[in-house]
């Protein structure tokens, strides 16, 4: 009895042939699926997915793996980088089998689904083991990641290649790993294997390699290395052992040195502007300070808990804060409007003033100290150059 054409098409499970997913790279790196690399731009992913082809036309083992592998052919889409002066050159520092590697030509232009077809056809003609993608956006025709993805999808899977695809990190963004890459988590679910590159913590002259998805196999452990020099001027991947963070650990590690650099900044200006206002300021005009400085205001509010009494005149006045007993300088003095030698503050743009650079007290007759574009009555002085503590903006001269 044949079956109804309206039906879905279906296969008993007893007459699917058991099969093992097979590794590049083992627990990180499956033939036949997709693998994400993600990190921040200019971290070194494709210094390290060079590193990885590298090893793969040759049969060397990558970290982490016990024995070496048959050498396989690797399919480079490359939109950033030049092939002569770039892609070239890392690749011979990587000590790349370069008659295995093939580079599509930068004239011929390849969009995903489009170009899906011919990227079959190349790697069956080459028996490409291995297909670079780098970066996905260049590639990706429209923002639909999983329509871009899907044809991919069904080619690794037909040709038994890997596909490992590099992305960027999302600005800004929070949680866990698996949603920060470009193109959120419709991309992320399609692919089978999730790995990120990112800042050591313990040592920022190092990166660590972390997975954060891995759907075919057990998570394997992150690994250190550093981007070292060579006398090509090129840079290559040095293995540095295991390291003891988890992608989500990484960036919160990051998270937590943006959100200090940014409440140093606005703990600076803040400071700042009580000392030029005598120990006391109008909320609303220190947090349009801020914004000018470029301190988010939910930064700046929150420094401020920690630094100021606040006041309201009448039931909905004007707000003012007051500093602090507890509020000192790094002299121990409570801000004031008085002139002292100053320890290095930030400027508006976050640029260090040196001790040479003398805050003017309020009170002096000689000069103007009230800044035209921000409205700040207290000022820095350079050499003989009055500008603003605040804005940068330049005010006058001192008087010979």
């Amino acid at each position: 009895m044949g079956r109804d054409e309206s039906e879905l098409p279906t296969q008993l499970a007893s007459e699917v042939e058991v099969g093992q997913v097979r590794w590049l790279w083992e627990s990180r790196l499956p033939l036949a699926k997709l693998t994400l690399l993600d990190g921040d731009p200019a971290v070194g992913k494709s210094t390290l997915a060079v590193e990885i082809a590298a090893r793969l036309t040759t049969g060397r083992a990558l970290p982490g793996d016990k024995e070496n592998r048959h050498a396989i052919d690797v399919l480079l889409l490359a939109a950033e980088d030049d092939s002569a002066d770039t892609l070239a050159p890392r690749l011979l520092a990587a000590g790349a089998d370069r008659a295995r590697v093939h580079i599509v030509a930068s004239s011929c232009p390849i969009m995903f689904p489009d170009s899906a077809a011919r990227l079959e056809q190349t790697i069956l003609a080459e028996r490409i083991g291995l297909v670079v993608v780098d970066p996905l956006a260049a590639f990706m025709r429209g923002t639909d990641g999983r329509a871009a993805l899907g044809p991919l999808v069904a080619i690794a899977q037909r040709t038994g290649a890997a596909v490992l695809i590099l992305r960027h990190l999302t600005k800004g963004g929070r949680g866990p790993a698996v949603y920060r890459g470009a193109g959120g988590i419709g991309i992320s679910a399609v692919a089978r294997s999730g790995l990120m590159v990112a800042r050591d913590p313990d040592d920022m002259s190092c990166l660590v390699l972390a997975s954060y998805k891995i759907n075919v196999g057990e998570r394997p452990t992150s690994l250190r290395f550093k981007i070292v020099k060579t006398e090509s001027g090129c840079g290559r991947i040095e293995w540095l052992g295991e390291a003891n963070y988890l992608a989500d650990d990484l960036l919160a590690a990051k998270r937590s040195d943006d959100g200090a650099s940014a409440g140093s900044k606005a703990r600076h200006l803040l400071l700042a502007l009580l000392e030029q206002h005598g120990g006391k300021v109008s909320a609303e005009f220190a947090k349009e300070q801020a914004r000018r400085a470029g301190v988010a205001t939910r930064t700046f509010e929150r420094v401020a808990r920690e630094l100021v009494d606040t006041r309201r005149e009448g039931f909905a006045g004007p707000v003012t804060w007051i500093a602090r007993a507890d509020s000192r300088n790094d002299e121990g003095a409570a801000p004031t409007s008085h002139h002292m030698a100053e320890p290095e503050r930030p400027s508006s743009s976050g640029r260090a003033v040196p001790p040479e650079e003398r805050y003017l007290r309020p009170s002096n007759k000689d000069v103007s100290t009230r800044c035209k574009r921000c409205g700040v009555n207290g000022t820095r002085l350079v050499g003989a150059t009055i500008t603003c503590s605040v804005c940068g903006n330049e005010i006058g001269k001192l008087p010979s």
